[in-house]
């Protein structure tokens, strides 16, 4: 009966649906609290482009992008690097810049990243740990370190999803708006630190190998190092999570602070209709998380990544550092312009072809120098791209075959020499074919 009752017991873990305590961390993943405010994708010309275009509009698309960013961004120091999926479309890397250069994650950007691991971070923890007041989880010089003086009565979820505020209203263009939320990242650092104590290292590394980021350290403040490519494989991460894992129950949903915030990231096009997208020209679903040094834009419909590194060549030009949010949207907005007119440029010269004579549109020289030079430009390409496909084609086909005739090859010859090396150190590691009775008689 005891065997019985325990395969029960068994089998009814695993078909019924998880019941969900409050001794629980979190009923649903971070991920999925954000997943569930995420707007509707809005389609145009560009989310259009990015989504389906075919091997010559991308070409288009990319170098004209990197000329307009190319004129904008200009010496400012700024890098630009926009991503779909894991290939890298546009960029432009301040001097210097490499994808394996270390840079210190901004506090800021740090409670996104902190947000997405925390379910590995804190693992076996209690709720408890994370929404009861701050003053009651810590203790000692924890509890009495300068980061947590004034906010001993908030809770690591305050930390992780309220915007500091001194009203209800919330003031982009205020400094000590971006400076709270900067000392909120190191907070949240020095609290995960201080909970974990001995065990802080090697949860570090399990959480930060889920995301395929184990490369990234921390300094001796506590502040996490790490490289572009690390920082991608975060970005690649939240994007495929986003696109694939569900969205948190309605009625577990955590609400958007201020209409705007949650776990670290922004939202361009809040869910609310009555609030305006924040950067008007990037995709409706983007989010992003953003420091004076650092946003990550990340648009899961799109698989697609924005990272801006640096104060941007507005606030350079005006010899200026950027002191709100406000001061970075302003910033960045202008820079997600630069890619989407790239597009609104391609379409505008396709309806003006479209309404050419035939006879106009037979032209394959221009009769002036200035004259229709994109158009012959346009069609060079367009009958390159059979013999591309045809290269697609064939190069798989001769590579294999190559392979297989060279592998051969190197192995008979291999096996060959080392029989010749056997057969000179020692006799007896050949044995001839005995003789048949004609050869004998000979």
């Amino acid at each position: 009966m005891a065997v019985f009752l325990g395969v029960i017991a068994v089998l009814c873990s695993i078909l019924l649906p998880p019941v969900y305590s409050s001794e629980d961390l979190l009923p649903f993943e971070p991920i999925q609290y954000v997943k569930g405010q995420l707007p509707d994708s809005v389609s145009t010309p560009f989310t259009n482009l990015i989504g389906d275009a075919t091997p010559t509009q991308a070409a288009e698309f990319i170098t004209k992008a990197k000329v307009l960013l190319k004129s904008h961004l200009g010496n400012s120091g700024t890098s630009a690097i926009l991503i779909k999926g894991e290939r890298v479309m546009v960029q432009r890397r301040a001097s210097g810049l490499q994808w394996d250069s270390k840079i210190k994650l901004p506090y800021s950007n740090t409670i996104s990243l902190i947000s997405s691991l925390l379910p590995i971070l804190l693992e076996g923890y209690k709720g408890t740990a994370i929404k009861d007041p701050i003053e009651k989880v810590l203790r000692g010089k924890d509890l009495t370190h300068p980061l947590v003086a004034g906010r001993e009565s908030l809770s690591f979820m305050d930390i992780l999803n309220k915007l500091p505020s001194v009203g209800k209203n919330i003031d982009l263009d205020s400094s000590s708006l971006l400076s709270s939320l900067l000392a909120n990242g190191e907070l949240s650092i020095h609290f995960v630190n201080a909970i974990l104590d001995n065990a802080a290292h090697e949860a570090w590394m399990d959480a930060l190998m889920a995301i395929g980021s184990a490369d990234i350290q921390l300094d001796s403040n506590g502040q996490l190092i790490m490289d572009l490519n690390s920082l991608l494989q975060f970005a690649l991460t939240i994007a495929h999570d986003l696109k694939n894992i569900g969205a948190a129950v309605r009625k577990e949903r955590i609400p958007l602070d201020n209409g705007k915030y949650l776990f670290g990231w922004w939202f361009n096009c809040p869910k609310d209709s009555s609030s305006s997208c924040l950067i008007p020209s990037a995709p409706t679903d983007t989010i992003f998380s953003l420091s004076p040094d650092l946003r990550l834009y990340v648009t899961p419909s799109l698989e697609l990544t924005l990272m801006i590194l640096g104060p941007g060549a507005i606030s350079t030009s005006k010899g200026k550092t950027l002191e709100s949010i406000a001061d970075i949207l302003i910033e960045d907005t202008e820079i997600w312009r630069q890619l989407v007119s790239s597009v609104a440029e391609d379409k505008s010269t396709s309806e003006a072809e479209a309404h050419q004579s035939p006879e106009a549109n037979t032209k394959t020289v221009p009769e002036s120098p200035n004259e229709n030079i994109e158009t012959v430009e346009e069609k060079i390409d367009t009958g390159d791209e059979d013999l591309i496909v045809l290269i697609h084609w064939v190069w798989p086909i001769l590579v294999f075959l190559f392979w297989v005739t060279f592998s051969h090859l190197w192995v008979y010859w291999i096996l060959h020499i080392f029989w010749i090396f056997l057969t000179s150190v020692s006799k007896r590691a050949y044995s001839p074919r005995p003789k048949t009775a004609a050869e004998s008689k000979n």
